[in-house]
């Protein structure tokens, strides 16, 4: 009698996922820009280096150069978010389609370099301009065909075949489409408690040929005897096996809440395990982007100010006390953007409120309604990076329906954070769940790199003109 074949990775076989929409596309890492560190790099180099050729072609002191360099860089990342802002990676034209979308942030960048020449006193040299034109618009192209292929790559390595509840493949499902370089393979659904479901009997090969390349398995399954032999025939077969929190984590930044242990939070959180290097560096950070904000934004502040007094009856400003850190509350100053009536404390705080005022909501669309944060910044309430804070009778009914929410407390809230570039408002019950994920995700991986992106996020978003 022969042997029974032992099953192999096969060629992907299953439909890929549905293409993500414009609005799941919409995340912090760029949709038409590649994700590798190296080739992400290289092109800005490359942006960079384009954009200065109508200045390095000219006689340039040292004052000068200096001068420039700083809105050079300045209209190279502006150049990218723009581009990036219009093109998605799921955009499955030709490349004529791209090299049209890139005419506006190439203009965009060239007028803003010729206007930062003329402003240090050099001249417009038009052949370079030219150049520079021709250079922009070939590097955004090979940056949004780059990360095409990019994606074509990872779908066809990244298939996952999952195992757990109806309710996390439908999450998992959810997180797939919206990350868009992600293909879900298959999936075995058990019970609640892991078991009941899973049988041996053919399990490793539907895996197998089912074109998956990791396996994907919840903390119950794991238990299930099982889904523990099919996922070590399948790590002998060459295929990744992972747990589900690891693969959110990992791949979307964030915690599901279903897959938490009390044990689960014992670990360092580096404003408290490592106040003294990562807090003070943190702080220092913080205090000069605070001054130097409230200093560059003094002259807009009384025009602020006049708006809102002569469009709407109430006070300047707008005071509420949140819940800060070790669960400690304080007053945190906004201009006022609301009518009175609609500054109630303990709802929930949406997007688009409908007593909102004209003014209030563009104070919001560009986020100048915060401005008065940089004082809470400045005395140590607030930081710019860090959980949103809550209201304190919002905090208070989320602590009793939520676990775990209060360990979101450990570290100071932020005028931005993780959450807010990731999902923006929560706006209900269920929003917070979202954004809890995330809060969790940046109180495990806080480090002053993933800070600085918080910080480049917010301002793309607030550049693009959504908020963040």
């Amino acid at each position: 009698m022969s042997p029974t074949p032992q099953p192999t990775l096969r060629e992907p076989v299953a439909p890929l996922p549905p293409a993500p929409t414009a609005a799941e596309s919409d995340r912090p890492s760029s949709a038409s820009w590649p994700n590798s560190l190296t080739v992400s790099t290289l092109l800005m180099l490359g942006l960079v280096a384009a954009l200065s050729l109508p200045a390095l072609s000219q006689d340039l002191s040292l004052v000068r150069a200096a001068l420039l360099a700083l809105p050079v860089i300045a209209s190279a990342v502006v150049v990218r978010w723009t581009f990036e802002s219009r093109l998605l990676a799921t955009d499955r034209k030709a490349t004529l389609r791209r090299l049209m979308q890139s005419v506006p942030p190439t203009a965009l960048g060239l007028l803003a370099i010729a206007a930062s020449l003329l402003v240090v006193g050099l001249e417009v040299p038009l052949d370079r301009m030219l150049v520079a034109a021709v250079l922009v618009p070939a590097l955004l192209v090979l940056a949004a065909t780059l990360r095409a292929f990019e994606v074509r790559y990872l779908l066809n390595s990244r298939r996952v075949f999952f195992v757990g509840t109806e309710t996390q493949r439908a999450d998992l499902a959810r997180e797939v489409r919206q990350c868009g370089d992600i293909a879900l393979a298959g999936s075995r659904v058990t019970s609640p408690d892991g078991s009941g479901v899973i049988t041996p009997m053919g399990f490793l090969e539907e895996i197998a040929t089912s074109g998956a390349t990791m396996l994907v398995v919840s903390s119950e399954a794991m238990r299930s005897e099982p889904v523990v032999e099919a996922a070590s025939g399948f790590h002998g077969l060459g295929g990744r096996v992972r747990d589900l929190s690891g693969f959110y984590e990992r791949h979307f930044g964030k915690i599901p809440l279903a897959e938490l242990t009390p044990a689960w939070f014992l670990f360092d959180v580096a404003e408290v395990h490592r106040a003294g290097v990562y807090g003070a560096v943190k702080r220092v950070i913080e205090c000069v982007v605070s001054a130097t904000l409230l200093a560059v934004l003094l002259p807009l502040i009384p025009l602020i100010a006049l708006a809102i007094v002569a469009t709407s009856r109430g006070p300047l400003f707008y005071r509420q006390v949140r819940v800060g850190k070790d669960d400690v509350p304080f007053v945190m100053l906004k201009f006022r953007t609301m009518t009175v009536a609609g500054n109630d404390s303990g709802i929930w705080a949406t997007a688009d409120q409908a007593r909102v005022t004209a003014v209030g909501r563009l104070l919001r669309r560009v986020r100048l309604d915060e401005v008065p944060q940089l004082w809470n910044v400045l005395a140590g309430q607030l930081s710019l990076v860090g959980p949103r804070p809550e209201q304190v009778p919002l905090v208070r009914r989320l602590e009793e329906s939520i676990p775990f929410y209060a360990v979101r407390h450990r570290v100071r809230p932020g005028l931005t954070g993780w959450a807010q570039v990731n999902y923006g408002y929560g706006g209900s019950h269920t929003g917070t769940m979202e954004k809890l994920q995330y809060d969790f995700y940046y109180l495990k991986n806080q480090s002053i790199r993933l800070d600085l992106f918080i910080m480049a996020s917010t301002l793309r978003a607030i550049v693009r003109g959504g908020g963040a």
